[in-house]
């Protein structure tokens, strides 16, 4: 049996304000006897402003454009994420594929994996934060990762280590690996520490994990170097001085 969902709009009233609506989609798995998947847009709008007829928010001006795009928007996202998840499921659930749309479009609960990955962090934290990163933060984010999946995996055996492995210890194991594998100066070292915090602490931060591991960990301090002046910027040159005369 081929497995798909529909997709359908309505408008409810809101709590507060009974002339205003809410938009909603609701989801139709064709594999559960049409019990529907509800969320809300979090698009509010007159109740005049709702046309029932073609599901959308009638009325000229910037706004309704603007919403009415961004219905279009979640309910193609709604389609590749469900797209992304038959894929990779053998026997789909309704909650399953509910917690992975809560996960993907509004950032809550765990999606379908019930045990986030270490590894994982950091496509979550590149996924949310891809605007403001640019190419060349991204791409340090990327390579953070693949030390932490190098280390996890010559400490592990594998690369598939859940969150719950972190702590004070691990951060300084994989350290450790990092300087005596790689050679890195202190530095160097800090601002790839740093890139994993950032990543960890957003998984916190955002109630992924119960705790942030790292609080007690601190940095390295760097050695600043004195830079001497050599004689020649000491003591002005014949040439120097004779220009310094004539002037």
């Amino acid at each position: 049996m081929q497995k798909f969902i529909r997709i359908s709009r309505v408008a409810r009233a809101t709590k507060s304000d009974k002339t205003k609506r809410t938009i909603f989609l609701r989801i139709f798995p064709s594999w559960e006897n049409e019990k529907d998947i509800t969320f809300s847009t979090k698009i509010t709008v007159s109740e005049n402003r709702w046309n029932n007829i073609t599901k959308s928010i009638s009325g000229p001006g910037i706004e309704s454009n603007r919403y009415n795009t961004q219905i279009n928007q979640l309910e193609a996202e709604t389609q590749n994420i469900f797209q992304q998840y038959i894929n990779g499921v053998e026997h789909p659930k309704r909650k399953e594929f509910k917690a992975e749309l809560e996960f993907k479009l509004f950032n809550k609960g765990l999606g379908k994996r019930k045990d986030l990955l270490v590894s994982d962090l950091f496509d979550r934290y590149v996924e949310l934060h891809r605007s403001d990163l640019g190419t060349i933060r991204i791409k340090r984010y990327q390579f953070v990762q693949r030390r932490v999946n190098d280390f996890n995996f010559s400490r592990f055996g594998t690369t598939s280590i859940e969150v719950k492995v972190l702590n004070k210890e691990w951060r300084d194991g994989f350290k450790q690996f990092m300087m005596k594998r790689y050679k890195y100066q202190p530095s160097t070292m800090n601002g790839y520490l740093k890139v994993l915090h950032a990543a960890v602490k957003y998984a916190y931060d955002t109630n992924h994990i119960d705790k942030f591991p790292f609080k007690d960990c601190k940095f390295d301090k760097e050695e600043s170097k004195i830079k001497y002046l050599t004689n020649e910027e000491c003591i002005p040159s014949a040439k120097s001085e004779l220009l310094r005369v004539k002037i």
